[in-house]
């Protein structure tokens, strides 16, 4: 019997010592995600707190939950945010950490946890820590997802390419105004009939490009990609776009309004991501004005030249 007892003590201490050097007084949660997108970008959709309703996995209706869990970001915030961790009526504080970078960002969640005395509560707080690091991980691979969508963060997507048409016709004027539908095709129409007197064919949509220098003048640039040069004027000129990326828009459809949204958002895009711009981002106007005159039909194209 004595054996017993004496066998039962040493199960019991290797136990407890096991517990304690294992589970330390001290649980350190991290975890990491890579994103898809510039530092900066994620800076601006975290910061917006209602942005969070659009990527949170879990219930939103009474603050965010994920798995019976309350998290409850602090606003505002910039590249680190910290957020209380509400489980079983104890709240924990953790940060989550928006890393440098460029074309992908590192996002990490971080959370210490003061580890109990109590040997079976300290077994218990290392399976809750367990089950809540899963959680973060999860949470993290959500948000990882929605930010790698370009129409999540700029409001429409936006795909990688290359200078295909690198041989323009094309011409220019200064107006007063924004030019109307009618004035753009008339240039249009001019660099057709050019090309119509040589007999060359488009190779693809006219491009229009209409830029403020002042704030008087618009300057309207529009152009014909072709697969062969015609004879100059003193106001048609041969253009050749240097071969390189291009950002390219998804479809737009509407009118100058949602064309002018969508540029905006590429200007932030290429802003975002610190790109060089080597020759001015046009408009390909896929729709032909001059014959559809319902705007909510039209649909365009932007097209950003960068390296």
């Amino acid at each position: 019997m004595k054996k017993i007892i004496i066998l039962v003590v040493i199960f019991i201490v290797l136990l407890l010592s096991f517990i304690y050097i294992y589970i330390p007084s001290q649980l350190q949660i991290n975890e990491t995600v890579r994103a898809a997108c510039a530092q900066v970008s994620a800076n601006r959709s975290l910061s917006d707190s209602t942005q969070w309703q659009h990527w949170w996995p879990g219930e939103k209706a009474n603050g965010l939950t994920f798995e019976g869990v309350n998290y409850k970001p602090s606003f505002p915030a910039s590249t680190g945010f910290r957020i209380f961790i509400d489980d079983k009526h104890e709240t924990k504080e953790s940060l989550l950490i928006i890393l440098p970078g460029t074309d992908t960002t590192s996002i990490n969640w971080s959370c210490s946890i003061t580890t109990s005395k109590n040997p079976i509560i300290r077994v218990s707080e290392y399976f809750a820590a367990a089950r809540l690091a899963k959680n973060m991980r999860d949470i993290l691979e959500h948000l990882k997802t929605f930010l790698g969508k370009t129409e999540n963060i700029y409001g429409l997507k936006i795909f990688p390419g290359k200078v295909t048409d690198t041989l323009l016709v094309s011409t220019f004027t200064t107006m007063s105004h924004y030019p109307s539908t009618e004035e753009v095709y008339a240039l249009i129409n001019k660099l057709r009939t050019a090309l119509n007197k040589e007999h060359i064919d488009s190779s693809g949509y006219p491009m229009l490009n209409v830029s403020k220098p002042d704030i008087v003048n618009y300057v309207v640039r529009v152009a014909i990609p072709v697969h062969q040069a015609i004879t100059e004027t003193n106001d048609i000129r041969i253009k050749r776009m240097v071969p390189g990326n291009i950002m390219i828009s998804e479809n737009i459809t509407g009118g100058p309004h949602s064309v002018s949204v969508a540029f905006k958002a590429m200007d932030a895009y290429v802003g975002d991501y610190q790109k060089t711009i080597p020759a001015i981002p046009f408009q390909s106007l896929i729709t032909d004005r001059s014959v559809e005159a319902d705007t909510s039909k039209w649909i365009t194209k932007i097209y950003y030249p960068v390296y």
